[in-house]
């Protein structure tokens, strides 16, 4: 079924397939705003988010998955998500694999795991926290191991067995049983009561990782891949606060309510009420503090290490959101700040991790109950001691030294970001650039989320040295055999060149990135400004050669070039831009032919047949000077 078919099935919004296909390059990207995803997806995000990235990954060809199927599961997947539970309900869970879809994409993972090892992962994150009921038992809190991560395993294997959707059936059966280890063991790692663990096993990862000479892990075996896709999935369930502030604090307020509903609960029962969870007391912005410093940022900073420098960009939202919630705690009554009391011991605090009770939690099937034998106990308890106070920023900047703070547009440091990619990613942007390939946008596919600014600043530049250069060259060729020519070099040539190449580079995806953010009232268009400037720069690598066979005087020879060098990455540009521009993007084709064009009769001398004497045409009598281009 296409996407669009979907989309009409289960929106009751008509527009709303014109506004998924204008934002779909939002799904490669960190901070993928979910909640907007819901209200135009008629609340079905994770079927949508679901649907899309298996399309997007080719997953759907590669493992023969049938698209009736995959709805029809999506689908159910999402109806045993409970909508009124606040924050682990079917949201939550396409947040989660729309962030581990992000996180597979990292530069240093570039081709690390296998297309069973992503699926597996994909589907892990998807299933994490299905019937997931928003409350625990405490009774049971000590008696059974990972009793919640075991329900939604078996629940999410159970429902392959619903009819029409069995996503798995065309899988070998050597196939299904190693996916089925693997998922088992993903989804067993978002218990927390596994955190301290999984972050020890991750930074022994970091102290003895391998990387290749283009920057990419060397993991050459599966305990060491599927060590990684453990922490990921971990890391993209506990990734609330390295999104965008907007996004944290609206999951801040869902999670604080599940934890509030917990606290009533218990406090109906004449139950000790479990920490975070009584409304009448907690501190929202102290809590969150806490878990930043005591859960989150060690795990972010292990994994930013790992992959460096691909999440440094998240590594830093979170560190501005801890700042944000930090400014936010309520002071306490005034002190002398010269008698300063010494700080308080630490406070334990445990994570809460909810349990159903066994009426809600029906048992899994014998075949289901396939886990790894588990260690002993099922919450975490980490010592959190009482955040600074709003007065006390030196302090906490002293004691937090891998902050950084924003770097203005005059550092060197503002603008190393644009250059940070390897000789290995240039050649394949290039390559990717030549042709336009069906369903492989340029943009989506191979810029991702980290456009440069190094291929396309040294690759207009070649350009230009190589118009001049070649087109100079063009005069003695076109010269040779008639003694009365004299050759005079066109130095002016190298400053047109110049202006024209990085003219069309900079000036043409401005007024397009600006047209678009004007048309749309300024919310920006389906790609970045970097990211419009990093595509045309690229598409402009195959005149580079183009450039140096047209100093050859054979004209059949140039319209040839011109015809196989300039024409397909023009046409692939006009690919990479239909989604936002539709019959825009045409036009966009046409003028970067029409600049090829325009370099081969400017920068080289024209030839045609030979005239009387055996002199070219295009060469001017000996007592006139040389025509000015």
């Amino acid at each position: 079924m296409p996407l669009v078919d979907f989309f009409c099935e289960t929106c009751a919004k008509p527009w709303l397939v014109g506004w998924w296909d204008q934002e779909l390059d939002s799904l490669n990207k960190w901070g993928l705003n979910i909640f907007r995803v819901s209200e135009f997806s008629n609340n079905r995000s994770l079927s949508c988010i679901m649907f899309t990235i298996f399309q997007e990954r080719e997953l759907v060809r590669r493992f023969g998955i049938p698209e009736r199927a995959l709805l029809g599961y999506a689908r159910a997947l999402e109806q045993h998500y409970h909508a009124d539970v606040a924050y682990h309900n079917s949201l939550h869970a396409a947040d989660v694999l729309q962030s581990t879809h992000v996180l597979l994409a990292a530069p240093a993972l570039d081709a690390v795991f296998t297309d069973l090892e992503v699926l597996a992962a994909l589907f892990a994150a998807a299933i994490h926290d299905v019937d997931h009921p928003g409350y625990s038992e405490l009774a049971l809190l000590y008696n059974d191991e990972s009793v919640l991560e075991n329900h939604h395993l078996a629940v999410g294997f159970k429902l392959l067995q619903e009819r029409d959707c069995d996503i798995f059936q065309n899988l070998s059966r050597r196939q299904r049983q190693a996916l089925r280890q693997m998922v088992i063991d993903m989804v067993l790692a978002t218990d927390m009561s596994k955190h301290m663990t999984l972050l020890a096993d991750l930074k022994t990862m970091v102290e003895t990782k391998k990387v290749t000479s283009s920057g990419v892990l060397l993991l050459d075996n599966y305990t060491d891949r599927i060590q990684v896709l453990r922490n990921m999935v971990h890391c993209a369930d506990l990734s609330n606060p390295t999104k965008p502030l907007g996004l944290y604090r609206q999951w801040t307020e869902r999670i604080m309510e599940e934890f509030y509903r917990q606290g009533d609960r218990e406090r109906e029962r004449g139950m000790e009420i479990s920490p975070m969870c009584d409304k009448h007391s907690a501190s929202v912005e102290k809590s969150q503090v806490g878990f930043i410093d005591f859960v989150a940022q060690p795990l972010w900073e292990a994994w930013a290490e790992l992959v460096h420098p691909d999440a440094r960009e998240m590594l830093q939202t979170l560190h501005e959101n801890r700042e944000w919630f930090q400014r936010r705690v309520p002071r306490s009554p005034s002190r002398p700040r010269s008698r300063r009391p010494p700080p308080p011991a630490p406070v334990p605090v445990s994570i809460p991790v909810p349990v159903p009770v066994p009426s809600m939690t029906p048992r899994a099937p014998s075949d289901l109950q396939e886990a790894p034998e588990p260690l002993s106990g099922a919450s975490v308890t980490v010592p959190v001691p009482e955040p600074p106070e709003d007065g006390d920023d030196a302090d906490t900047a002293e004691l937090l030294p891998g902050q950084r703070q924003p770097r203005g547009f005059w550092t060197f440091e503002y603008y190393q970001t644009f250059f940070d990619v390897d000789t290995r990613q240039v050649l394949e942007r290039i390559k990717a650039s030549v042709l336009p390939v069906p369903g492989k946008n340029f943009v989506r596919h191979r810029l991702r989320n980290n456009p440069d600014l190094y291929g396309p600043f040294w690759i207009c530049t070649t350009l230009a040295l190589a118009l001049a250069v070649s087109g100079d060259l063009s005069q003695l060729g076109a010269a040779r055999g008639n003694p009365e020519h004299r050759y005079r070099p066109r130095f002016h040539h190298v400053p047109v060149a110049v202006t024209l190449v990085f003219s069309y580079a900079g000036l043409v995806p401005l007024g397009l990135w600006g047209g678009l953010r004007w048309a749309r009232g300024g919310s920006g268009g389906s790609f970045s400004l970097l990211q419009t400037l990093s595509a045309y720069g690229y598409s402009l690598a195959t005149l580079v050669p183009a450039a140096v066979l047209w100093a050859l005087p054979v004209p059949w020879l140039r319209w040839a070039v011109l015809a196989v060098l300039a024409v397909p990455p023009a046409l692939a540009l006009a690919v990479t831009f239909w989604p936002p521009l539709r019959a825009g993007g045409a036009a966009l084709g046409l003028l970067h032919a029409l600049l090829a064009l325009g370099c081969q009769l400017y920068f080289f001398e024209p030839l045609s047949s030979p005239g009387a004497g055996g002199v070219p045409s295009g060469i001017p009598p000996s007592n006139a000077s040389h025509p000015s281009h």
